[in-house]
C-alpha cells in the first residue's frame, strides 16, 4: 500500500507544484480514490462511521500525519523538494527532482504492468456469447488473466482461446482489455435467436 500511496504522492506532485498541505489534502479528496485506493476508503469510512468528534478528529490527524510522514521520507530521499513559489517566500511548494521524476517513471511502468483483479460484475444473458482470442505470446500473462476472468464470469471452454456463455460481457472488462492494449486480439459475438451472430467488440 505504501507503494501506492508514494506513487500517487509523487504524481500530484509532478503534475503542479503545490504545498505539503494542499497535497495531503488532495489526497484525501475522493476525487483521489483512485490513487490512494485503500486510504482514502478508510478516511471516508471514518468520517461517516458513528464515532465521537474526538475520535473523528484523532483518526483524520493520525492519516494526515501518515502522508506528513511519507513526505518527510521522500525529501530525505532527495525526490521531492520545498523551495519558494516566485516571490511569495512564505508560501513554499513541493516539487520533484530529476530524481523524482525518474522513480515516478519507473512507478508508472510498474503500475501500466499490473493486471486487474479477476473480478467482475455477474449478469446472465438468455443468449449465447462467443470470445475468442490470439492474444501473441509476449503477452501471455494478460491472456491467462483473461482466460481466468472469463471462467469466472461463468464461460466454458471449447477450446483454449475460445469461451461461450449465456453471460453478458461486462463493460468493464471491456474498458480494461483496452487499457491493456489486447481488445485488438479479442472478437465478441452474441449469437441472435435467428443464430445470427451480432458483433460486440
Amino acid at each position: 500500500m505504501k507503494g501506492d500511496i508514494v506513487f500517487a504522492l509523487l504524481s500530484a506532485i509532478g503534475e503542479s507544484a503545490s504545498t505539503a498541505t494542499d497535497v495531503i489534502f488532495a489526497m484525501l479528496d475522493a476525487s483521489h480514490g483512485a490513487s490512494a485506493g485503500k486510504l482514502d476508503r478508510q478516511f471516508h469510512t471514518i468520517q461517516h462511521a458513528r464515532m465521537t468528534a474526538d475520535a473523528q478528529r484523532e483518526e483524520q490527524f493520525k492519516i494526515r500525519q501518515r502522508y506528513h510522514d511519507i513526505l518527510y521520507h521522500l525529501k530525505q530521499d532527495g525526490l521531492i523538494v520545498e523551495r519558494s513559489d516566485g516571490d511569495k517566500k512564505r508560501n513554499r511548494v513541493l516539487a520533484l527532482t530529476k530524481k523524482g521524476f525518474y522513480k515516478l517513471g519507473l512507478l508508472r511502468t510498474k503500475a501500466s504492468a499490473r493486471l486487474p483483479a479477476a473480478a467482475y460484475p455477474h449478469k446472465k444473458n438468455d443468449r449465447f456469447t462467443i470470445c475468442a482470442f490470439d492474444i501473441p505470446e509476449r503477452d501471455r500473462k494478460k491472456r491467462n488473466w483473461l482466460r481466468a476472468v472469463l471462467q469466472r464470469l461463468g464461460f466454458a471452454a471449447i477450446q483454449k482461446s475460445v469461451f461461450i456463455g449465456k453471460v453478458r460481457v461486462p463493460k468493464e472488462l471491456i474498458d480494461d482489455m483496452k487499457a491493456l492494449r489486447i481488445l485488438d486480439y479479442v472478437e465478441i459475438f452474441e449469437i441472435s435467436k435467428t443464430g445470427s451472430l451480432r458483433h460486440i467488440a
